[in-house]
């Protein structure tokens, strides 16, 4: 076998007359080498001589040729190695084709990178620069004989020595000129010879100066080493103009009049009756503010959008005060927030990333405003509610789920184009754990407590006195109210809403002329696993901490406990559960219903799992374990199988089951050392909100990836799990930490 490189014969050294005694030829370049040599090993030895590139190409005139000396050649010596590969002259003719390529064999092929922002290994892209590889590098002075930069050098050098030779020339003309006049003046007098002296030096400077003027070439541009360049510029200057206006003199009225006692007398009680008459109407009004309620009933101010307590009304009437100033002082606030967040705001508007054009299983959030207040400091967000009516309004709720950090409450409402200050905001006593709008009315908002009252606000209303609370032994609850909603009535007069309580009391509450009426719908019952209540005489309550109502039907709704139990309830039947399903192994922190699929609800729970169940089966459909306690669960309302779960960790998983059931689309850190309690997807705008246990709300937009509506079951692959809810015959097992999927069918009919 033949060896991939052959070792030459040594080179043969050239004698210094090829290297030295020929000259080179004109049009040559400056670098010149003479023919190259071949050995007998198939090598070739190049000689190569370096010209100055000072060096003119053909001596200048002036100079002499001279004749250089022949050089001794010295005489060739072989050299050959004693381990030298011993060649015949086949192998020695044979050329071996060898193909040159830009990859590098020792540079990775398949190079990966950790990424902190995915947590994963990905693999790098090559670039350009790793199929280049430098063996050797060296800077020389060589100068191209045809370069512009040779000719160049060439012309100032002959224009160095012309000069040179011209000045030489004058100067010696000078010389003789002085000697001669120098001769004459010996023979001349001495009274004039100092004046004819002087005349001598004078015509040599002169004419040493005249010879080096016309040996300069005057087209010639120094070169300014210094890079400088003076400009000057002045402006003109505008004559001082002078402008005068005469205006009319004011008309001049002249007033008189007399003064006596009597009528300084009758002036100073005609004000204190003003003043009097000015208290006993603050009086009157401070009297009807402290009753709590405006001078109109509840229900009538409730009848009437337009009848809102002003605090311009209490005031003295001066014009910055009103209704239209307090309107237009917030339409330029709410117009000098946006110009400074005008990013942010054009980001809401057209922001959409294009990285999910490559990437069709991932998505990422974009963080949006922060909202937060300074009346919320020592605050956790404890409910968020989008109002139904203005997409941009949000109300929050402030307060502590921690029992011995318990405080006074506070509700805030924010909009999304004034994210530097609340709209409205209203003190509680105790502090808030949930909320709800009214659906129709959307200015009434319902508030439970963590002392157990339960409160109705209207937001127009500028002070921060309840329409309607509920009374302390009259069907108050005795524990934090985990929930409100409000109930769609049969008539528009009626308005009733449901609360769910810590003391396992489901209560209906009507808002009458002046006061909240109660009614008790259901008390809460521990459910031991064979299915039977406690036999101690009457069963222990259960304690309520979560509940949902159905979408479509009205009467039915969804109840989390404490024991990690979800119970299916009617408010029509109210002694037993309908269903219950048993899977959570700490207490369900909520409990969603789908907005498409009737038989599908989430539920969340610390226990670090999110459950998928459907109405029917008692086991959960799908698991997802989460890998830290779990907050909050939404669905997302422009898709029936998106939802976000917010973790304690500081993340926000975001999952779409019609394309994977395994891994979330998007699990992103959205705030450091701090818990997440809430979440909420706006009904109308691709934006999510997350409220955390620091009082901060961060809002962040759902790029494309995240926010894809969802396919019918027929023609989706990865919806084929929505036909099993349908029908309820179908159960599926995926974790995010082991993914295994378990598919059982049963041939019954749904219940």
């Amino acid at each position: 076998m033949k060896t991939a490189s052959k070792t030459s014969e040594p080179k043969k050294e050239v004698g210094a007359k090829d290297a030295a005694g020929k000259s080179a030829k004109p049009g040559r370049s400056p670098l010149a080498a003479s023919k190259p040599s071949a050995t007998a090993g198939g090598t070739a030895t190049v000689t190569v001589r370096r010209l100055s590139k000072d060096a003119p190409s053909q001596p200048p005139a002036e100079a002499p040729a001279r004749r250089a000396p022949e050089a001794v050649v010295p005489p060739a010596e072989l050299v050959k190695p004693d381990n030298q590969l011993q060649l015949t002259e086949s192998e020695l003719k044979e050329d071996i084709a060898r193909m040159l390529t830009t990859a590098i064999p020792d540079a990775p092929k398949a190079a990966v990178r950790y990424s902190y922002k995915e947590q994963a290994w990905r693999p790098e892209a090559a670039t350009l620069t790793d199929s280049v590889m430098m063996h050797v590098s060296c800077d020389g002075w060589l100068l191209h004989h045809t370069a512009d930069e040779t000719r160049r050098q060439e012309r100032l050098r002959q224009k160095a020595v012309t000069s040179a030779a011209a000045d030489a020339a004058a100067i010696a003309h000078a010389r003789d000129t002085v000697s001669q006049e120098q001769s004459q003046v010996s023979t001349a007098p001495a009274e004039g010879q100092p004046e004819v002296s002087r005349s001598i030096s004078r015509k040599a400077e002169a004419a040493v100066g005249t010879s080096a003027e016309e040996g300069a070439d005057p087209n010639t541009v120094l070169r300014n080493q210094f890079n400088f360049s003076e400009r000057g510029a002045q402006t003109a200057s505008h004559p001082p103009r002078e402008r005068g206006t005469n205006t009319e003199a004011p008309p001049v009225v002249s007033v008189g009049g007399s003064t006596s006692h009597w009528v300084a007398y009758d002036a100073y009680l005609a004000d204190q009756e003003r003043q009097k008459a000015a208290e006993a109407e603050a009086k009157s009004k401070a009297a009807a503010k402290g009753a709590g309620r405006p001078a109109e009933t509840p229900r009538d101010a409730l009848d009437q959008p337009g009848s809102a307590d002003d605090d311009a009304a209490e005031r003295d009437g001066s014009s910055l005060h009103t209704p239209a100033m307090r309107d237009a002082a917030k339409v330029l606030e709410r117009m000098s927030s946006q110009v400074a967040q005008l990013e942010i705001a054009m980001d809401f508007k057209y922001w959409d990333d294009v990285a999910d054009n490559f990437r069709q299983d991932e998505g990422t959030l974009l963080p949006l405003w922060k909202f937060f207040t300074d009346r919320a400091r020592r605050k956790q967000v404890t409910a968020l509610a989008w109002n139904p009516e203005y997409s941009d309004l949000f109300a929050t709720g402030y307060g502590s789920f921690d029992y011995h950090k318990q405080g006074s409450g506070l509700v805030a409402c924010f909009s999304l184009k004034n994210p530097g200050h609340p709209e409205y905001h209203v003190h509680t006593p105790s502090g808030v754990m949930s909320l709800d709008w009214h659906p129709q009315h959307t200015s009434l908002l319902a508030v439970g407590c963590y002392d157990g009252s339960v409160k109705v606000f209207d937001m127009r209303v500028r002070h921060s006195a309840p329409l309607y609370s509920s009374v302390p032994g009259h069907g108050q609850h005795r524990g934090p109210v985990w929930g409100v909603r409000w109930m769609a009535a049969e008539t528009a007069k009626a308005r009733m809403f449901i609360s769910l309580a810590a003391d396992g009391r489901i209560v209906m509450w009507s808002l009458v002329k002046d006061k909240l009426q109660h009614e008790d719908l259901m008390q809460l019952a521990a459910v031991t696993e064979a299915g039977a209540r406690s036999d101690l005489g009457r069963p222990l309550p259960a304690a309520g901490v979560c509940f949902d109502f159905h979408k479509t039907a009205d009467h039915l709704f969804l109840v989390g406990t404490e024991e990690g139990a979800i119970h299916k309830c009617s408010t029509a039947y109210s002694s037993e559960y309908l269903a219950s399903f048993q899977g959570h192994a700490m207490a369900a922190y909520a409990a969603k219903w789908n907005h498409k699929h009737e038989r599908a609800f989430l539920t969340a729970s610390p226990d670090w799992s999110v459950k998928l169940w459907s109405d029917g089966n008692p086991q959960a459909i799908m698991s997802f374990d989460l890998g830290s306690p779990v907050g909050d669960v939404a669905w997302a309302p422009f898709s029936s199988t998106v939802f976000a779960a917010a973790t304690e960790d500081g993340k926000v998983h975001v999952y779409d089951l019609a394309q994977d059931t395994s891994t979330p689309r998007c699990a992103q850190l959205v705030v450091k050392a701090a818990n997440l309690t809430r979440v909420a997807f706006n009904p109308k705008h691709p934006v999510l909100l997350v409220g955390d246990n620091k009082g901060f709300i961060n809002s962040f937009k759902l790029s494309p990836n995240l926010r894809k509506p969802a396919v019918p079951p027929k023609a989706a692959k990865g919806a084929l799990f929505l036909k099993f809810l349908l029908h309820g015959t179908g159960k599926v097992i995926v974790t995010v930490s082991t993914v295994e999927a378990f598919l059982e069918l049963d041939a019954g009919p749904a219940r």
